[in-house]
């Protein structure tokens, strides 16, 4: 006959055991039998379910990592902001550079105008005695062709030389100078309206010199 096998699995319960071993003993006293009694405990360690203290390099680490990603932060905002700030400096110069050059240049070219409204037109006859070409057949320096007879032709004052009106007028209000001897129209007829233009220049570009300079100072306080 086999012998009664009994299992019990227990989980620190040692009243549960306890209380088994009473009813077994009972039972063998009344009952010659043998029993096998097989019995597992499982137990497990208290600490495992108590918090460890936290290493306080682990929290050194943590608080290292958190300064370092704020000052990371910090340097890019100020970086930013840095670029930001070139940007809009760069672009009002350059505003400002493209409007004194547009002022610059309307401005000459009214110069140019009122000169060539005050140079005189003549008709070329190259009969004339009143002519003062020392070229038998003198020629237009821009369009390289002589002049013909009844031609509008244009005289410079300041170096006297002769050009068709078709050729000189748009050249002039492009270049302000004689094609020829390079010499400017405006210097000698008009001085104060080149000077008062490079003034200005100078002027606004001290101003915007003077307003980046500031802003470097208030930004290094």
């Amino acid at each position: 006959m086999f012998s009664p096998l009994y299992t019990l699995k227990m989980d620190d319960d040692y009243s549960s055991f306890q209380q088994l071993l009473r009813d077994l003993s009972f039972r063998m006293l009344n009952n010659k039998n043998e029993y096998n009694l097989t019995y597992i405990i499982s137990s497990y360690n208290i600490y495992d379910k108590i918090d460890k203290p936290k290493d306080p390099h682990e929290r050194s680490l943590s608080t290292t990592t958190l300064i370092g990603i704020i000052f990371l932060g910090v340097c890019f905002v100020f970086i930013f902001g840095f670029i930001i700030v070139w940007y809009a400096i760069f672009q009002c110069r350059r505003f400002t550079r493209r409007r004194i050059e547009k002022n610059h240049r309307i401005a000459l070219e009214k110069s140019a105008q009122q000169i060539l409204d005050k140079s005189p037109i003549i008709l070329f006859d190259s009969n004339s005695e009143d002519n003062d070409f020392t070229d038998k057949d003198p020629m237009c320096a821009i369009c390289l062709e002589t002049f013909k007879n009844k031609e509008k032709i244009r005289k410079l004052d300041v170096c006297s030389h002769y050009f068709h009106v078709t050729c000189i007028d748009p050249w002039l209000l492009s270049h302000q100078s004689c094609p020829l001897c390079n010499r400017n129209i405006l210097d000698d007829s008009i001085p104060s309206i080149s000077s008062n233009i490079m003034n200005a220049e100078n002027q606004q570009n001290n101003n915007a010199t003077t307003a980046i300079i500031n802003n470097d100072n208030n930004q290094t306080i």
